[in-house]
């Protein structure tokens, strides 16, 4: 939430586990009406990143309660994706960098220059990490700006 309160809850049981809670630091955070943009977490609901609007990421381990803030981009963060074992974190930016990085030595592991804008400014979309090489690829519509015009973001 707006605090920086981190909640969990259990879906099987309805309720929220209070003794998991935490308060995050949230400082350079970019929301947006107080909704985080672009948080992600490991499968394994260890790790959560969070891109900032100074171009950095920070990522809170949620069994520790440690923080590592690194700069990943020249320009806010819009969106974040783990690779499904948590190891690797791509983000992207909007210095137009898309980025892998490792995540144990938060070092790089490879960069490309994004074609156009994943997203106009007044939407965020999702990074998703594609496990199977076989599966069709989808071109994502984006939703229609106040201008009235849309686009779609590269494969």
């Amino acid at each position: 939430d707006e605090t920086g309160r981190l909640r969990y809850w259990s879906v099987d049981e309805r309720r929220e586990l209070r003794e998991r809670a935490r308060t995050l630091d949230l400082t350079g955070v970019y929301t947006r009406d107080f909704e985080i943009i672009a948080p992600v977490v490991t499968r394994d609901l260890r790790i959560l990143a969070l891109g900032r609007t100074d171009g950095g990421v920070m990522l809170h381990d949620l069994d520790t309660g440690s923080v590592r803030t690194f700069p990943a981009h020249g320009a806010q963060v819009r969106n974040l994706a783990f690779e499904p074992d948590g190891r690797l974190l791509a983000t992207a930016g909007d210095d137009g960098m898309l980025r892998l990085w490792d995540v144990g030595t938060l070092g790089l592991v490879r960069e490309t220059a994004l074609r156009r804008p994943l997203a106009n400014e007044d939407f965020n979309l999702p990074l998703v990490w594609r496990t199977d090489p076989s599966a069709p690829r989808r071109r994502a519509r984006m939703p229609r700006s106040s201008t009235g015009t849309s686009g779609t973001s590269p494969p």
